[in-house]
């Protein structure tokens, strides 16, 4: 359906076009809540956690309420950054039907002083949602049609490659805010924090043990490293390093991650992870997170987890957080071939240094770490990178 046909038909449930003035910085005031839209996306709320957390710091008494898919509501709940307002199915958001028009009526019955949508990306229907929530001062993505659903828009010029994780941020000197200085970014619960170390530090073959996570999910383009380059990848690391290998991924659902398991030695049960909260907590106390362009990746360097990135030539530079300290890149060629020397170089060009002072990872290198890891996709059945 046409959007403009929509958005007559759903007249009687958005605000009218004109809105309330609002000055900036100066839009912002204590009391009236602040509605937080979740887009799905999970690597959006590690980019945006520097502007949640400079709300809940600078006005405490404008409560952040979201409104969240249900995988995300343990992580935000623990967060302390805000309360769970409503939660909603992405088939929620399908327009005209009972349960969007629902929504609709709800965040209209608020009285909104803004409305923060968590995406860079357009979307047409939680846009809708907060033009219906009627908040004066309405951030999401810049793109042609984002008015008057949105009134805040950060713009840039289209030339301009500027890692996703930092955009976000750039509203807060608008807002009369500054950001964080804290680390890392997003807020994890300490005692939960503190169980997850021990955890791993049980759970640890021996005690001087490196853990690094792999993550076999495609990556925010739909490509990403083969499942069996991964394998071969996580084996001249058994062999060349006192390790674990911990196969993990955001979604504890994705399929590629049942693939990896069954190709390297088992995880131990208390090390498997039932949701996005445990798995970010156990991804904290890891030496290392090798993997493509993934929502993991991406909250590896919000936490300040060391981590390489294996890129495609589909992930364009707007993915890659360069100079950011403890994170490595790396591009995979079409073949889907990758040296393990590489790795090495890598990690040492990006500062990175894993147990201890880097003296395990200086002998893996003099041992010969340029063997090449070359896939053979086909003979194993494993699809090849996307």
């Amino acid at each position: 359906m046409a959007p403009g046909l929509v958005e007559i038909l759903l007249r009687p449930w958005l605000r009218p076009r004109g809105t309330e003035p609002f000055r900036l910085p100066g839009a912002l005031v204590p009391g009236r809540p602040v509605l937080v839209v979740d887009s799905g996306d999970t690597a959006e709320l590690a980019f945006h956690a520097p502007v949640l957390r400079a709300l809940r710091d600078g006005y405490p008494e404008a409560p952040l309420a979201f409104l969240l898919q249900p995988r995300h509501v343990s992580l935000v709940a623990a967060s302390g950054l805000g309360q769970a307002w409503r939660t909603y199915e992405p088939k929620s958001l399908r327009p005209l039907t009972p349960r969007f028009l629902r929504l609709l009526r709800a965040a209209r019955a608020q009285r909104w002083q803004t409305a923060l949508l968590l995406s860079q990306t357009p979307n047409r229907e939680l846009e809708l949602l907060l033009r219906s929530a009627g908040a004066p001062l309405r951030l999401g993505p810049s793109h042609p049609d984002a008015w008057p659903a949105v009134t805040l828009e950060i713009r840039r010029p289209s030339v301009d490659a500027t890692y996703l994780g930092d955009r976000p941020a750039a509203v807060l000197p608008l807002l009369g805010l500054t950001r964080p200085i804290a680390a890392p970014a997003w807020p994890l619960p300490e005692d939960r924090v503190r169980q997850a170390r021990q955890l791993v530090r049980f759970n640890k073959a021996k005690p001087d043990n490196l853990l690094v996570a792999c993550d076999p999910a495609l990556g925010k383009v739909g490509a990403g490293p083969s499942v069996a380059l991964l394998r071969g990848l996580a084996e001249q690391l058994l062999g060349r390093l006192s390790c674990q290998i911990l196969p993990l991924s955001a979604d504890a659902a994705e399929p590629r991650l049942g693939e990896l398991c069954a190709l390297l030695p088992a995880i131990p049960p208390a090390l498997r992870c039932a949701d996005l909260l445990e798995t970010l907590l156990i991804l904290s106390q890891c030496d290392l997170l090798v993997s493509g362009n993934t929502d993991l990746f991406h909250w590896a360097v919000a936490l300040g987890v060391p981590a390489v990135g294996l890129f495609t030539p589909a992930d364009s530079e707007e993915w890659e957080p360069k100079g950011r300290p403890r994170t490595g890149l790396a591009r995979i060629g079409a073949q889907d071939r990758f040296e393990f020397g590489a790795l090495l170089s890598v990690l040492r060009a990006a500062g990175v240094q894993i147990g201890g002072p880097g003296a395990r990872l200086a002998a893996a290198a003099a041992a010969g770490g340029a063997d090449s890891i070359v896939t053979a996709d086909r003979a194993r059945g494993v699809p090849e990178a996307q």
